[in-house]
């Protein structure tokens, strides 16, 4: 039997070098190489080979310690991530806001306990557009494979005792968990991308080549052999077709796993004799970004997601390169002063319990950044920012003067007592017309009271007819506002508003998987009819509630990066936020620069259409570009407060004071 553990194989090792690079490239160029996410899944078959082929071969040998193989792990994993977690924190202090801070701490801990991916779970999703402002997202990934270094050798050790046949029993797991991934992927693709349990078969799918591998006979491994040169370039091509043509919007794990998985398999099996495996991923550059692949991993998406955070928009190619090239430096650097030594002194009781002792250290610094010390926000960073900049930042007041009520599980906000009358004025929508709660409660306050039901899906379309990929997700708002009208006889008046910006704009430019449903028969947003159908389902909706309501139609305030306060920070032309701190005492040294910015065409053309639509439907627009672009140019700040909270939300003080354009519903 041949012993994976005492034999190096150089060709794995350019395996991994050819996944870290790919997940490298992608994080740094996202749109040209659309799949290197794959990269991680290429790594769990890697894992999943290494550490069950060293687990048989000890288990056969009655030679296993969970003690030694803890302690190993400990050895190869602790030291480089503990230095990379000092550093991002210690970096954090100087560029950070209070609550960036804090979120950092959470994200230390997370990475301290292996927990990361539990965690992330119910935050955004690894491919929404907040992911580049985390430092230490990608350690998801770790979090993965220990909770499966944790739980893996347990179970092969029972079932070992038990003397349970190995295939069988690592096979039924790998089908439960594959099949779990497909449902869960549909379902919820967060979800679905950072569980344990949907991406335990791709470690395993590495177990079963690790078992079979050990069996092969030298002689079937020559450099001769057809069948196993054919599986080296088949498992190439299929983790090519991954890397290049997969799309961060296809689900993933789910089926598509199968192939960069499939693929990093058939390599491994194939043998370090093959061509292909002899000749390109034995090949010392590769091999050498394989040695510093795990240095490489960990440093290069914290280096990447400060850049972004300082600069507060995506740095440009060039720059993204050199970060690349800063990366594998610092790598370097870890492998050769931290990695290296570490592994070469071994590891003892001793020093593992000192180790771990250090990173429960780590953590709890993090855990009480996040829960007890408020982001540390006394930092001379944070006193040195413009204190209005920090006040707007994720703003928000809604359901704040509401009551929340449901008719038949649909769930709706009130601004009166139980005991006053029914509504009369019916507000549909997603978080832009959340955005407006304040002057709803304001406006309560008045003498002549108008009763209001708000109903929000917060991030849906209007429409059960637009839906979105990968999960088919759809809108329900105007189907749930429905069954509100029909329960409450008293509404006359009915607003209807949303983000018309994101699902008519944003998603078509950045084909976000929008697409329009009618008799099973799909229409996607981008390259395809799905947004003009779409609005001429809306049309007919408005026409049809028009017949029996007075109805009003919220048209979109504006939506741009640089509204957001949080990059008002670093949004003149020759600062960014890593240079605030020295030129910005007054915090205000750049505002004139920030007071507007002129409205995006693709939105101000998309206004009139939705204006003209309302008006021939017999529903009356309210049109909020006239007062927060004057002269088509928006504002962002007022009397030097920003008017917005983020991208595209307004702030509460600015609803209670400048909304008034939306009185005329209460008239």
């Amino acid at each position: 039997m041949k012993l994976i553990s005492n034999n190096y194989r150089a060709d794995i090792d350019g395996l991994r070098g050819i996944a870290v690079l790919a997940v490298v490239l992608f994080h740094a160029y996202p749109d040209e190489l659309t799949g290197g996410f794959v990269g991680v899944d290429i790594f769990f078959v890697i894992s999943g080979f290494l550490i069950s082929g060293i687990i048989f071969e000890a288990l056969e040998n009655n030679t296993f310690s969970f003690v030694d193989f803890y302690l190993k792990r400990i050895r190869r994993i602790f030291p480089a991530l503990i230095l990379t977690l000092l550093c991002t924190f210690a970096f954090g202090w100087f560029v950070l806001l209070a609550d960036e801070y804090a979120q950092l701490g959470k994200h230390i801990a997370s990475a301290a306990g292996f927990v990361s991916n539990l965690m992330l779970i119910n935050e955004s999703g690894y491919f929404d557009n907040s992911a580049d402002t985390k430092p230490l997202l990608h350690l998801w990934s770790l979090g993965v494979e220990e909770q499966f270094y944790i739980f893996w050798p347990l179970l092969l050790w029972a079932a070992h005792v038990k003397r349970f046949k190995s295939i069988p029993f690592i096979l039924s797991i790998v089908f439960i968990s594959f099949l779990y991934s497909i449902y869960a992927t549909s379902v919820d693709t967060t979800y679905a991308f950072y569980s344990p349990f949907t991406r335990c078969w791709e470690l395993l799918i590495g177990a079963v080549v690790a078992h079979f591998y050990v069996r092969i006979k030298e002689s079937a491994l020559g450099d001769s052999n057809l069948l196993s040169n054919l599986k080296s370039l088949s498992g190439l091509l299929l983790i090519g077709v991954g890397i290049c043509c997969f799309k961060n919007d296809y689900g993933f794990p789910g089926y598509w796993a199968l192939l960069p998985v499939l693929g990093a398999s058939l390599v491994i099996y194939a043998g370090p004799r093959t061509w292909f495996n002899r000749n390109i991923l034995a090949n010392k550059v590769v091999v050498w970004f394989g040695v510093i692949s795990y240095p490489l991993y960990l440093w290069h998406w914290p280096i990447l997601s400060f850049a972004r955070i300082t600069e507060s928009t995506t740095p440009k190619i060039h720059i993204r390169f050199q970060l690349i090239l800063l990366s594998v430096f610092m790598a370097y650097l870890t492998y050769k002063w931290v990695e290296k030594p570490f592994r070469a002194k071994g590891i003892s009781k001793k020093r593992g319990i000192t180790t771990v002792l250090i990173m429960a250290v780590i953590g709890g610094v993090g855990l009480c950044t996040y829960t007890v010390w408020d982001g540390l926000k006394n930092r001379a960073f944070v006193n040195a920012v413009n204190p209005e900049y920090v006040k707007a930042i994720n703003d928000w007041d809604f359901p704040k003067g509401l009551k929340e009520r449901s008719v038949d599980a649909t769930k709706y906000f009130i601004n009166f007592d139980a005991a006053l009358p029914a509504p009369e004025i019916l507000f549909v929508g997603d978080s832009h017309i959340e955005q407006f709660a304040p002057r709803i409660v304001e406006l309560s306050k008045n003498k002549e009271f108008k009763s209001v039901a708000l109903l929000s899906t917060s991030g849906q379309p209007p429409l059960s007819s637009i839906c979105k990929l990968p999960q088919n997700e759809c809108g329900s708002a105007l189907d749930d506002a429905n069954k509100l009208l029909e329960r409450f006889l008293t509404i006359k008046t009915v607003v209807i508003g949303f983000c018309w910006n994101c699902y008519f704009v944003n998603d078509v430019e950045y084909d976000n998987g929008r697409y329009f449903i009618k008799q099973d028969q799909k229409s996607m947003f981008y390259k395809g009819e799905g947004s003009r159908l779409a609005l001429e389902s809306l049309k007919e909706s408005l026409t049809k509630l028009s017949k029996r309501y007075k109805v009003y139609l919220l048209l979109d305030n504006p939506y741009s990066s640089s509204f957001n306060p949080r990059n008002l920070l670093g949004s003149s032309a020759d600062t960014n936020r890593l240079f605030f701190l020295q030129g910005n005492q007054a915090g205000n040294s750049h505002l004139s620069l920030t007071q507007g910015e002129r409205i995006s065409e693709k939105q101000d053309s998309l206004n009139l259409l939705l204006k003209e639509l309302a008006v021939q439907s017999g529903a009356i627009p309210i049109d909020q570009l006239k007062i927060l672009c004057p002269d088509e140019i928006c504002r962002i700040t007022e009397k030097g407060k920003p008017i917005y909270l983020d991208e595209g939300h307004l702030r509460p003080y600015f609803v209670i004071e400048s909304g008034k354009y939306l009185d005329a519903v209460f008239e």
